[in-house]
């Protein structure tokens, strides 16, 4: 999603540098150490799982997406697109893309992409607004968690009232300004509040950054980003999550037996691994070191029964159409 965003980024820049309007790019603080955590968790993703291996970075991403999975690993496996497949050192990428590891650093790299660092501390001033807007939060957080089974960590939860509660304050001086974020979640909480809601406007997905500056401005992003906005969709089961991912595996290794044999087949192995996968609803987090890992080993599983299966479908068949 790089060339989209930035495509977007700098038409916007543009369009208002020829009005006479600032249009500046910030990261504030509490995000600021959520890029550096990411960063970290890609680098023990990649040792733990081996995703310096072809074929690994390519089954990670093939089953997760790169939307999906941590945002250092989905770039990551942009890159490793060579026939054949070439290893590739993580660090080296890092060093290339990401060379930081501390606020200074981020901060001196930012900088040279015309992106500033700002400090969001409400302890003192406008502490009545960001207690809102924070208690707000944490009662829908409460209550889509008890919907959907899943927690959200308390930290996480007041780095978004801070990054609100600036929304809210801007919007009171006549300051436009968004927050991009790629958290649904959020997005769907805020929208749900009757106090958050106001600021459901200022709260864009990249893809709706994409699109209001598509809308304003005008935007010619490549074939390749566009596809991405359209196919970067979530899938709703986990047997089609599973499905999917065997479908690319065999697309990728595709013969016409292959493709001959798969729709028996894949319904051969899905039926076995539901017994598996009716345990746990989900695979789990991409970006948790030990949820990756569990359903790296599940899929090697899988994959493994399913080629087998489907070598010896396609055994029978070629046997079954020799003249006797």
């Amino acid at each position: 999603m790089h060339k989209g965003n930035m495509s977007a980024i700098t038409r916007l820049q543009d369009a208002a540098q020829k009005a006479g309007r600032r249009c500046d790019l910030a990261v504030t603080y509490p995000f600021l150490d959520e890029i550096l955590a990411h960063r970290e968790n890609a680098i023990e993703l990649v040792k733990t799982l081996k995703l310096e291996q072809p074929k690994r970075i390519t089954e990670h991403v093939l089953f997760y997406g790169a939307e999906r999975t941590n945002v250092f690993i989905g770039a990551f496996g942009s890159q490793c697109t060579e026939h054949p497949p070439i290893r590739k050192s993580f660090a080296q990428f890092l060093a290339k893309v990401a060379p930081y590891s501390n606020h200074k650093q981020f901060i001196s790299f930012g900088s040279t992409r015309h992106i500033a660092s700002e400090i969001l501390d409400y302890s003192e001033q406008h502490n009545v607004e960001f207690n809102h807007i924070y208690a707000d939060l944490l009662s829908g957080y409460e209550t889509d968690s008890l919907l959907t089974g899943r927690d959200k960590d308390r930290i996480l939860i007041r780095h978004e009232a801070q990054q609100l509660t600036r929304l809210l304050l801007n919007a009171r001086t006549g300051e436009r300004s968004v927050f991009v974020t790629a958290d649904r979640r959020l997005q769907r909480i805020v929208q749900d509040s009757d106090a958050l809601q106001k600021l459901s406007g200022n709260v864009l997905s990249h893809i709706g950054l994409i699109g209001l500056v598509d809308l304003l401005v005008g935007l010619s992003p490549d074939k390749e980003v566009f596809t991405r906005l359209v196919w970067a969709t979530p899938r709703n089961t986990v047997q089609k999550q599973l499905r999917d991912y065997l479908v690319k595996v065999t697309l990728r290794k595709y013969d016409h037996a292959m493709a001959m044999a798969m729709p028996v087949v894949l319904d051969q192995v899905l039926a076995v691994a539901d017994l598996d996968t009716a345990a746990h609803r989900r695979f789990g987090k991409p970006t948790d070191v030990d949820d990756a890992l569990e359903t790296s080993e599940f899929l090697d599983r899988i994959e493994n029964d399913y080629f087998d299966k489907m070598n010896a479908a396609i055994e029978k068949s070629e046997q079954s159409g020799k003249p006797r």
